[in-house]
C-alpha cells in the first residue's frame, strides 16, 4: 500500500495568538505557528482551551484513501475530535477519536475511510485542555501521514 507522509513542522493552529497559545521559550511568533525543530512543531496551548491544528498532506491522481496517521506527543492536552478534508469535502471524522501510546509517543489512526481523494488532504486533529485532570502544555506533532489503497 502505498503511503504519503510529512513532517510535523507543517501542522498549523486554527486559532492562534496569545489567547490561544503562549510562546515557546519566550520567542515571540511561537504563539502563532509553533515552533519548529527539524522535523517537529511544538506548540504550547493554554488552560481550558481548545484548539485545531492542521496537516495539509499532497495526493497525486485519485488515490483511494485507507487511512490517515499522526505521529504526536502531549503533555496535558488531549485530542477530543479528527477529521480529513479533500478538495474542500470532509471524507472522514470522528468525534471518538483512538490515540495508541506506545513508549511515550502517540499515534493517531483514522481507518477505515476507503474513499477517493483528490486535490490534496487536510488531517485536522482537536484538541482541549478542558475538564480535570488536563491542563497547559505542551504538542509535539512529529508527523502525519496517509496510506491508500
Amino acid at each position: 500500500m502505498p503511503e504519503t507522509w510529512v513532517h510535523g513542522n507543517v501542522f498549523i493552529p486554527r486559532l492562534y495568538g496569545p489567547d490561544n497559545l503562549r510562546n515557546i521559550d519566550n520567542i515571540g511568533w511561537t504563539d502563532q505557528q509553533g515552533l519548529k525543530e527539524g522535523h517537529v512543531a511544538r506548540f504550547f496551548m493554554l488552560d481550558e482551551k481548545q484548539n485545531y491544528f492542521h496537516a495539509p498532506v499532497p495526493v497525486t491522481g485519485q488515490p483511494q484513501l485507507l487511512e490517515v496517521r499522526v505521529e504526536f506527543s502531549s503533555t496535558y492536552p488531549r485530542v477530543f475530535q479528527a477529521w480529513v478534508h479533500a478538495a474542500g469535502r470532509v471524507v472522514a471524522q470522528t468525534d471518538a477519536p483512538v490515540v495508541n501510546n506506545i513508549g511515550g509517543e502517540s499515534i493517531f489512526v483514522l481507518g477505515g475511510i476507503n474513499r477517493p481523494v483528490n486535490r490534496g488532504l487536510c488531517i485536522s486533529l482537536g484538541f482541549t485542555t478542558q475538564g480535570q485532570g488536563l491542563g497547559p502544555g505542551e504538542i509535539n506533532f512529529r508527523a502525519a501521514g496517509a496510506v491508500f489503497a
